[in-house]
């Protein structure tokens, strides 16, 4: 359950970047960038939580 959790939230970051892109703002942009940091760990900590509790 926690695994859908992760992936959820990892999810609506994607969705969220992808809503406020407005390539007429290269400093907005830079934001959203680097925003794919946050976007990464939330679906890395999903696939560690998934390998985590399978291997119980």
């Amino acid at each position: 359950m926690k695994n859908d959790i992760a992936l959820r939230d990892g999810a609506t970051q994607i969705v969220w970047q992808m809503t406020r892109l407005d390539i007429s703002g290269p400093a907005h942009c830079l934001m959203l960038f680097k925003s794919n940091r946050d976007a990464g760990l939330i679906l890395f900590a999903a696939l560690v939580a998934e390998a985590w509790a399978h291997r119980i």
